[in-house]
């Protein structure tokens, strides 16, 4: 045991020099701290993903509102009426009243909280 490479030290000798290894300035080697964060980012991106995954099954399935009718996609998410409003030069109010038109009665759901009556 004892120091192996440049700056990497191994347990006998941190016990013999600490007493304890609470007490141990610990020191990454240069070529970890890149690996770490590549891993932290990639945890953070998982962490996301999921999240977004689990947000939108809840839209769909579990939500108080999930049984009104409407486009999955307007249930899921805001995008749907951004998409209407931005790229289709407001014509959001038309695809609401056209949305009335096909669901009948229920009013449709466009909004991932939201109702239109």
């Amino acid at each position: 045991m004892g120091v192996t490479a440049p700056g990497i030290v191994t347990g006998r000798l941190l016990v013999a020099q600490f007493g304890n290894l609470k007490n141990v300035p610990w020191i990454v080697p240069a070529g970890i701290g890149l690996l770490s964060g590549l891993w932290m980012g990639l945890s953070l991106i998982s962490c996301l993903g999921f999240y977004g995954i689990s947000l939108v099954v809840y839209r769909l399935c579990f939500s108080p509102i999930a049984h009104f009718p409407g486009p999955k996609l307007a249930a899921a998410t805001g995008w749907y009426q951004a998409y209407y409003t931005i790229i289709h030069y407001g014509q959001w109010c038309f695809k609401v009243k056209e949305l009335h038109e096909k669901y009948g009665n229920k009013p449709p759901r466009v909004f991932d909280a939201r109702l239109m009556c």
